[in-house]
């Protein structure tokens, strides 16, 4: 007769998270290995097809949070780019930007205008990184940026029902 264990809902949460960090550990040491491996019997860099554990728009760091917003090169061109056009001073660290996005009042047209510009960021940015990895698709920056310009004009537009004076004030900062 087989005896049944039962854990509680805590207990078998904490055995999850422990798992699944384990399981993470040995599929990082294991690519790690395979790359090696592919280093060491002449096969080129340019060549390997495997998953990369380094970032998927800027290869110099590993992917995280603090990398892809926006310590990475691509992103940070990109949000460089439309914070400037917001009248931000942009700034290259997660917490500073969202120090930075907190210091204006969010029912103000400039802090409504700045928060769409750094969800619009995130969305285009992630979305590339998505492309990149599943679809092995590549934009510029310049492209995204020109993408995001026009969701930003389509977002300020879609006010002007409601709120005309809030849009057209945004949309003066957006294209000064």
């Amino acid at each position: 007769m087989k005896k049944k264990i039962i854990m509680s809902g805590r207990l078998r949460e904490k055995h999850l998270k422990i798992l699944l960090s384990v399981l993470s550990i040995i599929i990082f040491e294991c690519r790690e290995l395979l790359y090696l491996g592919f280093l060491r019997s002449g096969i080129r860099e340019e060549s390997l097809v495997t998953v990369s554990w380094l970032g998927y728009l800027c290869p110099t760091a590993f992917e995280s949070r603090n990398h892809l917003f926006f310590e990475c090169s691509y992103t940070w061109e990109i949000w460089r780019t439309v914070a400037s056009r917001c009248g931000l001073n942009p700034a290259r660290s997660w917490n500073l930007v969202l120090i930075q996005l907190e210091s204006h009042n969010r029912r103000s047209t400039r802090g409504i205008l700045n928060l769409f510009c750094w969800q619009g960021c995130i969305y285009w940015s992630w979305s590339e990184r998505n492309a990149r990895l599943h679809r092995n698709v590549f934009r510029s920056y310049d492209m995204i940026c020109r993408l995001l310009d026009r969701q930003m004009r389509d977002k300020i537009l879609s006010f002007r029902a409601s709120t005309p004076s809030a849009s057209s004030i945004m949309m003066q900062q957006w294209l000064a």
